[in-house]
């Protein structure tokens, strides 16, 4: 479905205000700009026209028409990432200023800011809407069923009812996400922006199209209901915590965490859990193991606490409390023995290993000084 350009009428205004607004359109070309364009038809002569744009939460934004002796008025809005999001309703009047000196503000009228690049088709139920390109029907009605079932294991979770209805734009390439986010990360699959109930994911063509799926769509729907949870605070959570319920969600867990998990326990090159709390490493091999640490560790707490020690876990943070402080207020356990237990339990890691790898740098320390010291003592006694 292509987006067609936003279009009103609207004629009433010229009885009460000798002023009409005709054939207002917004026509986008993604990635370029937006094309603002209207036709006045005033009793009084019209000196000059203004675009007032309203996006998101932003202040407004004012821009000059320019305005034809027959009353068209044009505005061509430039677009580059950086200043319109993807996928972002915009909001829009003309405020009109006439010769008198007096101001007239139009209706106000949207356009969304779709990726016009593909044939767009859409299949909808309830409060969920797919849309995908060039693939059979078959396949948009298998993401929407994906899509309703990841719902149902995201609420199991996180028991909130959805307040708006969520959009999800199915992409054929993990490039045509990272085009339209203008991100250059590698192992960027998936993005949500939950404050419009918008999820993207890039499902490539082929055997695993309906794994990935399960994997993809509910782990991104899980993002929606943690900002419809968390409000704005959702940046006081920690990355682990939030990419972990995500993980949790999904109806078709990454069968590769566990190998890696596995691998780096038994080369002790697994992540500690506080340093997952502000951030991931930015590298696809660090960021990979990043999220199977998260997953595991927050199926191991679902597990041993459920969902509402969960829950609880969140509000803690959502109070204000940072990393470690929060993780031991929620369950009376610090962070570390948390990690330790789990780690034992898990990943099958020994006391024995945990206690050598804790001490080892001490332990390297002290090598270092008793073997110098006792190089001291032997070239002393070699001089005597």
């Amino acid at each position: 479905m292509m987006l067609l350009p936003v279009l009103m009428i609207a004629n009433r205004g010229f009885a009460q205000s000798g002023i009409a607004f005709e054939n207002v359109a917004a026509i986008p070309e993604f990635g370029k700009s937006i094309t603002f364009q209207a036709t006045i038809r005033s009793e009084v002569p019209v000196e000059g026209v203004v675009l007032v744009i309203q996006s998101d939460k932003a202040p407004p934004e004012t821009f000059p028409m320019s305005l034809s002796e027959t009353g068209e008025a044009v505005y061509r809005l430039e677009t580059p990432p950086q200043k319109i999001r993807p996928f972002t309703r915009l909001e829009y009047q003309l405020r009109v200023r006439l010769q008198s000196g007096t101001e007239i503000l139009s209706p106000t009228y949207s356009v969304l800011y779709e990726d016009t690049r593909f044939p767009w088709e859409i299949t909808s139920r309830d409060l969920i809407s797919v849309y995908w390109y060039e693939r059979e029907s078959d396949f948009g009605t298998t993401a929407l069923s994906i899509a309703e079932e990841g719902l149902r294991s995201a609420q199991r979770l996180i028991p909130v009812t959805l307040q708006s209805p969520i959009t999800i734009y199915v992409y054929n390439s993990s490039q045509d996400i990272r085009d339209v986010l203008q991100s250059s990360n590698p192992w960027i699959a998936g993005h949500a922006a939950p404050e419009h109930n918008l999820v993207l994911v890039s499902i490539a063509p082929g055997l695993e199209e309906r794994l990935e799926m399960e994997r993809q769509i509910p782990h991104e729907i899980m993002h929606i209901l943690q900002y419809q949870f968390l409000g704005e605070k959702i940046t006081q959570q920690p990355i682990w915590l939030i990419e972990g319920l995500a993980s949790v969600a999904e109806l078709y867990p990454n069968p590769d965490y566990l190998q890696a998990l596995e691998q780096s326990a038994l080369e002790n090159r697994l992540i500690p859990i506080n340093s997952l709390c502000q951030s991931f490493p930015r590298d696809a091999s660090g960021a990979f193991l990043a999220y199977a640490e998260s997953d595991s560790f927050v199926r191991y707490l679902y597990r041993n606490f459920g969902a509402t020690g969960l829950q609880n876990l969140m509000e803690q943070y959502n109070n204000g409390l940072e990393c470690e402080k929060g993780f031991e207020k929620a369950f009376a356990y610090t962070l570390t023995q948390m990690e330790t237990r789990w780690k034992q339990e898990e990943l099958r890691v020994s006391p024995e290993a945990l206690i050598f790898r804790n001490l080892s740098p001490y332990l390297i320390v002290f090598l270092v000084l008793f073997g110098a010291t006792a190089a001291s003592v032997i070239l002393v006694k070699t001089r005597g």
